[in-house]
């Protein structure tokens, strides 16, 4: 009998475990449009949820950040990406994301970088792109795009292992034109060989107002 009892408990205890791993927890650490209901709780910036937590967006535009507090991995949550497939809750939605795109934080080659930037991606501050081809003068990405009837051509800033996509896509000429939602094709380019090598026609970017 104390056999048996020992045997539950211990299973008891391993299944209470795997909730534990199975349920992360997430800090808010922006969001566009203030409350939003979480869990059926009204939550703001700062405030810690779960996972498994239902979430009912107030509008397609609403976007939110979040830092898993487990793995300190950051990611962006939108209502237009929940909506479009049926999502409710943080898990599903970023079990889903990892199945199907680059998994963030990994230093990519140019064929992983196609997939990886093959989406939409949510311009709250910048986006670091870690990458493992050479990037210096001679070797750079860049962004191309429309506007106003006219392709822009914006070499990306480089940083000490990557490059970024930022809010200085909308600089033009010197001058800042109001952010807006488009679609960009991005190169590498090969200054050396005087080779351009296109990386993917299909990004979109969304800037988070």
């Amino acid at each position: 009998m104390k056999s048996l009892l020992l045997t539950l408990a211990v299973l008891i205890s391993m299944a209470y475990s795997t909730c534990l791993r199975a349920q992360e927890q997430f800090k808010i650490l922006f969001l566009n449009e203030s409350p939003i209901e979480i869990g059926g709780k009204s939550c703001q910036v700062n405030d810690i949820i779960n996972s498994t937590d239902n979430i009912v967006w107030k509008s397609q535009k609403q976007v939110m950040k979040i830092l898993n507090l487990t793995n300190q991995r950051q990611s962006i949550l939108a209502a237009r990406g929940f909506n479009k497939r049926k999502y409710r809750t943080i898990s599903s939605y970023l079990t889903q994301k990892k199945r199907l795109s680059t998994r963030d934080g990994e230093a990519l080659l140019l064929p992983q970088l196609k997939d990886y930037l093959s989406n939409t991606f949510y311009l709250i501050d910048s986006i670091f792109v870690k990458t493992l081809v050479p990037i210096d003068d001679n070797h750079f990405f860049y962004a191309d795009y429309q506007y106003e009837g006219e392709v822009i051509h914006k070499r990306l800033p480089v940083t000490s292992n990557g490059f970024l996509i930022d809010f200085s896509l909308y600089i033009i000429d010197g001058d800042s034109i109001p952010p807006f939602e488009t679609n960009a094709n991005i190169f590498y380019y090969d200054k050396l060989k005087e080779e351009v090598i296109p990386i993917t026609n299909k990004m979109h970017i969304v800037p988070v107002e």
